[in-house]
């Protein structure tokens, strides 16, 4: 399983395990959503306003670093909001 965390304000540390990865792009998005499906279970609606929002992104590694050394921890970085 290939670990990628949240590395945001609010929701630091949030882990999203997957086994296959094709695009980075859909990580952020796949991941950003499964947050927001985790808030509203909780009835966490606040939260969940605040993640929706969220804007995320990759630095410092491409998809043949993931797939080369996927036992790696993999962060996917919070936008500034300004």
């Amino acid at each position: 399983m290939i670990h990628f965390i949240l590395s945001s304000t609010l929701f630091q540390g949030y882990v999203y395990k997957v086994s296959d990865v094709f695009d980075l792009d859909i990580i952020c998005d796949t991941i950003k959503q499964k947050l927001i499906q985790d808030l509203d279970k909780l009835q966490l609606s606040f939260l969940k306003e605040k993640a929706l929002r969220l804007k995320l992104h990759y630095h410092d590694y491409t998809i043949i670093d993931v797939l080369s050394n996927p036992n790696k921890e993999y962060y996917i970085c919070e936008c500034d909001p300004n």
